[in-house]
């Protein structure tokens, strides 16, 4: 990822200020020589009871969250964390306020999974129910645009940085 975005002239690194997010935005924002600035907004959705559970535990834990999960995520809120349409609604206002303070710059933004399956809902105009349906691979790149009307998806799920180089 580095690598890929060095080229790139990046105006601020955002991250969401969970460890994992922020190993990855650290080494890009240095390579702009810059550092990275947190945001809540970018966090990953808050799993309340899920957190820290195995697919097995949650599913027999609970039984009808963890199926309601796979089959109408947009329905979920978890027990004692929150649901997609409340990580949509930070995150879009996280952007919008980002937009704001860089007019037609460039940021890049390091999040988490369902995070991004939100914002590519949010780009593609559909709303949560597809949740499922968008599922970038980990370490991809998605390239947002921010519009007026919306975001707008530029680049989806590339992972070209991912690939060996030859020679």
């Amino acid at each position: 990822v580095v690598r890929r975005l060095a080229p790139v002239p990046l105006d601020a690194v955002f991250s969401s200020p969970l460890g994992r997010a922020l190993s990855t935005a650290t080494p890009v924002a240095e390579t702009h020589g810059m550092g990275v600035r947190p945001l809540h907004g970018l966090s990953d959705i808050d799993y309340g009871e899920f957190q820290g559970l195995s697919l097995d535990e949650a599913r027999q834990r609970f039984p009808d969250v963890y199926r309601a999960w796979q089959e109408r995520p947009q329905d979920v809120r978890f027990p004692g964390g929150e649901g997609l349409a409340e990580v949509r609604e930070r995150l879009l206002e996280t952007v919008d306020d980002v937009a704001r303070h860089y007019p037609g710059g460039h940021v890049a933004m390091v999040s988490h999974r369902v995070v991004c399956q939100v914002a590519l809902c949010a780009a593609l105009g559909l709303d949560n129910s597809h949740f499922w349906q968008v599922v970038p691979d980990v370490a991809s790149l998605q390239v947002l645009e921010h519009r007026e009307e919306g975001l707008r998806l530029r680049l989806f799920n590339d992972t070209c940085h991912l690939r060996a180089p030859e020679g």
